[in-house]
């Protein structure tokens, strides 16, 4: 506990004296010294005010890993936002000149100040990481809760190690999931309790576990001593970012956390965003697009535009365009495609790793049948069959599909049902957490899959 508030106040005084440098700096550069001497204060504002938005999104969090995509995305928005809030005030002040910049100077400041943050961070987070290398959570039951939140750690970047433990010692000894997988434990209590201080929490997997008073006594003591009790499902939203569907129920659709989906307010400004964006998208990618249809054309015999009918808001099935990307009437075999798969053309192979063929849902964005971001729009003809295996799949047709999402940027091509079953998790994890953030951090490891062709 002691170390989370050490790593946080340095990190803060750390990032309060390189932006206090940066801004003097700039503020000698633009007028005379002895102003900047005069009314050294200055640049305490938008040093408090950095302080309170990197706090709001984590960026003073122990746990958080600093060299992500999704950190770096929620740092760089966080720039202008403490830019404007720090204009904001000054004009509120106007009366006072000691507290105004050169126009120059605050942008130019922040930038610095966005990289080397950034610099930095990267490289405590590298030296932390063998220090979280040696922390663990405890895992209380071994059924399936547990095993499903083994296989999600297995395939995360989480540094932390998973320890389980059975506390009616039946399976101790054995694998948790498969070999090579951890050992189950027993005498949990003794092991958190002479290891305490490597524990960064309990996570009780077992819904219908029966604790008895001593041992329910003694985890609420660790929980309350620095050993917090985490839910598993909040396990997986701060670790994994998804939802497990297997902690579900019926009346979640009614929780508090999806009422912003059904928001009017919220509806109609994505509706704007999407279509401002989607025209502006459209105009400016209008020359790679008559490019791209042009080597379409040329590549194979067919259509030069791939159409199929997709289920789309409240089940509402729609005609979502595509250039195609495979050989003719190629979709009445296989309904997956497969790594590899001959049924994909040579130009096809490149617009599916760069994402470039899914340019024409622009249009559906525009006509209202689509959003720029949300879950993959699927096709019709396996839509019945995801609903009958998989609990819960309606849930992600209360939203707008999206010509990205957050289930698309963070795991593969599905090609089964259990695919399937994963991206529902990250749908679901999007729908109940959408924010300003999340678009963005989508937006940017979008790119990258984009630049680096990671698409399939």
């Amino acid at each position: 506990m002691k170390s989370r508030y050490v790593y946080k106040y340095t990190l803060m005084l750390l990032d309060g004296a390189v932006l206090y440098g940066i801004l003097t700096l700039f503020s000698v550069y633009r007028t005379e010294l002895d102003f900047v001497t005069e009314y050294w204060y200055r640049a305490v504002l938008p040093m408090v005010l950095t302080w309170i938005v990197l706090e709001a999104i984590g960026g003073y969090n122990i746990n958080m890993d600093m060299q992500s995509l999704s950190y770096t995305s929620r740092h760089i928005l966080a720039m202008p936002i403490v830019i404007a809030l720090t204009i904001m005030t000054v004009y509120l002040f106007s009366y006072k000149p000691s507290l105004q910049f050169s126009r120059s100077v605050l942008p130019a400041g922040f930038l610095s100040f966005l990289l080397m943050s950034l610099l930095y961070r990267r490289l405590i987070n590298r030296l932390l990481s063998k220090a979280r290398r040696k922390r663990y959570f405890a895992i209380i039951g071994t059924g399936e809760q547990a095993q499903e939140l083994y296989r999600s750690y297995k395939d995360s970047a989480m540094e932390q190690s998973l320890r389980f433990f059975d506390e009616n010692d039946i399976t101790v000894g054995k694998p948790i999931y498969d070999e090579g997988s951890p050992l189950i434990e027993g005498n949990m209590l003794e092991t958190i309790t002479r290891s305490k201080e490597q524990c960064d929490g309990i996570i009780i997997t077992e819904t219908k576990i029966k604790l008895h008073e001593e041992l329910f006594s003694k985890l609420v003591k660790f929980h309350f001593t620095g050993v917090p009790l985490i839910p598993i499902r909040a396990f997986y939203e701060q670790n994994f970012r998804k939802m497990p569907v297997f902690v579900l129920n019926q009346w979640w659709l009614i929780e508090d956390d999806l009422l912003i989906a059904s928001d009017p307010i919220f509806r109609r400004i994505k509706n704007i965003v999407d279509l401002l964006l989607a025209f502006f998208l459209f105009i400016i990618t209008l020359p790679l697009i008559v490019v791209i249809a042009v080597a379409v054309a040329f590549d194979s015999r067919g259509g030069i535009i791939y159409k199929q009918m997709r289920v789309g808001k409240n089940e509402i099935p729609f005609t979502m365009y595509k250039f195609r990307t495979m050989t003719e009437h190629s979709d009445q075999g296989d309904k997956y495609v497969r790594r590899e798969d001959q049924r994909v053309t040579r130009v096809g192979r490149l617009l599916r790793l760069m994402r470039l063929d899914e340019l024409p849902q622009l249009v559906n964005v525009l006509r209202g049948e689509m959003s720029l971001i949300g879950p993959r729009a699927e096709w019709v003809e396996i839509i019945h069959e995801y609903e009958e295996k998989i609990r819960y799949y309606h849930f992600r047709h209360i939203v707008k599909p999206g010509i990205t999402g957050w289930a698309q940027v963070n795991y593969k091509y599905g090609e089964n049902v259990q695919d399937t079953i994963e991206k529902l998790q990250y749908d679901l994890y999007y729908i109940s957490h959408y924010s300003l953030l999340l678009d963005f951090d989508i937006i940017l490891k979008t790119l990258y899959v984009m630049v680096f062709g990671k698409g399939r």
